[in-house]
């Protein structure tokens, strides 16, 4: 038995590790579901970061600024203590003191003078015409709710107006405060938020223009990458830009101009080859007339022939991958309908559906040689071939449909490596080389579209090729 401290240590780990396995498990999924608010373009994550940040420093500001201006009274506040305060005083002065008292806080925003009759304010203020001032100002005089206060205007209601407010003394005089209208700000319309909602229109506006204009570029480096793919001789990029994107322009031209050198000396290579092949399969010709056996003879001569198809289908296929041809408008329709039925003629059934004309840019010859591949590769192996085509906003869609067996679901992928062959036991009577679903895939991911398997449910197997919009 273990001892039990050693014991406790144990469950004590166990813990710690399942804690910090719980936490893992957390973290990973908070990162997961926060990456859905997360745009997934780098023009997106930069306006985001940006204006995450504005907020931040907006935010941070109002909260850490200068708070102190919160603190201050409203206009009509200070005015009404102003009046309370110099009330009070001139209830306890004499006739000398007050005229002292009334010179001093005479001022700019305010005019204070004593009398004897009961004054004339001017007009009473009725309701709607400076709100509720005359209510405000009654509640905010509450130390001289009991005195009798008389609040009236001169004037136009209006910045050069004047609020003129009569407070009765304890001696039965009265003072009389004068306020300009534009010491209240009663005209001043308030913020309805439109200069803040200007200000981070144009920050949004600047934040996506400058976030567009820094991912160009890399939108640039993909579209001439992935023009690469198709058409290994496309122009060079353009060395300009900031100093790391004219080293990474000159490293992406560098690199094409290597491919493009290992290309052209694998094309002189295959080219000696073929050409010595040849010379042997030549030789091996005339040795093979010399044969008595005519049945070896005629096997011999036949396996030649397959050595030949062979050689030409493999260079044909390298070739292709490397010669490209100049893209200009046809008539697909025409093109495929055509194909269709001079194959119904010599390699077996063959029916097209479709519309009777589509015009569509791309290599004439390379692609015939695709969509003849296809079907011949039905007719070999379904019996049949039904040719439909499509068209659409996303593109051409054709699709190939056959009554064979067809090829198992794992394998879907292997037959378009070159020769490659599902079965063994095909030869020349039951098939070629291996290359037609290779050559024709190439030829279609080439133009920007590819060439996709599928058994149909009924039996038999659907090829479909896909071309983009042009």
């Amino acid at each position: 038995m273990s001892h039990p401290r050693h014991r406790n240590r144990r469950q004590r780990h166990q813990r710690r590790r399942e804690r910090h396995r719980e936490a893992k498990e957390f973290r990973r999924k908070f990162r997961r579901n926060a990456n859905r608010f997360v745009p997934g373009g780098l023009a997106g994550r930069i306006i985001l970061m940006v204006v995450g940040i504005l907020f931040v420093v907006q935010l941070v500001g109002w909260i850490f600024g200068d708070n102190d201006r919160w603190e201050f009274d409203e206009p009509e506040e200070v005015a009404a203590e102003q009046v309370i305060a110099a009330t009070q005083l001139l209830d306890r002065a004499n006739e000398a003191e007050r005229e002292a008292l009334t010179d001093a806080l005479t001022g700019i925003f305010l005019r204070v003078h004593v009398q004897s009759s009961v004054p004339d304010t001017g007009y009473r203020l009725r309701p709607g015409a400076g709100g509720n001032f005359e209510k405000e100002a009654r509640e905010l005089l509450g130390p001289l709710k009991d005195r009798d206060v008389r609040i009236g205007y001169r004037g136009e209601w209006d910045w050069d107006g004047i609020i003129t407010l009569a407070v009765q003394l304890v001696d039965g005089k009265w003072v009389v405060y004068e306020f300009p209208i534009r010491a209240f700000g009663m005209f001043q319309e308030r913020s309805s938020g439109a200069g803040t909602w200007i200000f981070w229109l144009l920050v949004a506006g600047a934040v996506i223009w400058f976030s567009n204009r820094l991912v160009r570029p890399l939108r640039t480096f993909a579209a001439a990458a992935e023009n690469l793919g198709r058409d290994i001789h496309v122009d060079p990029l353009p060395v300009t830009g900031s100093r790391e994107l004219r080293r990474a322009s000159k490293a992406f031209n560098k690199m094409q101009t290597r491919v493009q050198r290992m290309i052209d000396d694998r094309s002189l290579m295959l080219a000696a080859i073929a050409h010595d092949l040849r010379t042997v399969l030549t030789r091996l010709r005339l040795r093979a007339e010399f044969i008595e056996d005519a049945e070896q003879q005629a096997k011999a001569e036949a396996d030649i022939e397959e050595m030949q198809a062979m050689l030409d289908a493999g260079l044909a296929f390298a070739r292709g991958e490397t010669e490209v041809e100049e893209r200009r408008l046809i008539d697909l329709a025409d093109l495929t309908k055509g194909l269709t039925d001079d194959l119904n003629q010599t390699d077996g059934p063959a029916r097209y559906q479709g519309p009777v004309t589509l015009s569509y840019r791309c290599g004439p010859n390379e692609m015939r040689r695709a969509i003849s591949n296809i079907i011949r590769n039905a007719i070999a192996y379904g019996s049949e071939a039904d040719v439909h085509l499509t068209s659409g906003p996303q593109g051409v869609l054709l699709t190939i449909s056959d009554k064979g067996p067809g090829i198992p679901p794992e394998l879907h992928e292997q037959v378009f490596q070159p020769f490659f062959r599902v079965e063994d036991s095909r030869n020349r009577e039951t098939g070629g080389t291996g290359l037609g679903l290779a050559i024709a895939r190439t030829i279609a991911r080439r133009h920007g579209g590819d060439v996709q398997l599928k058994n149909a449910p009924e039996g038999g197997l659907t090829v479909t090729l896909t071309l983009p919009a042009t």
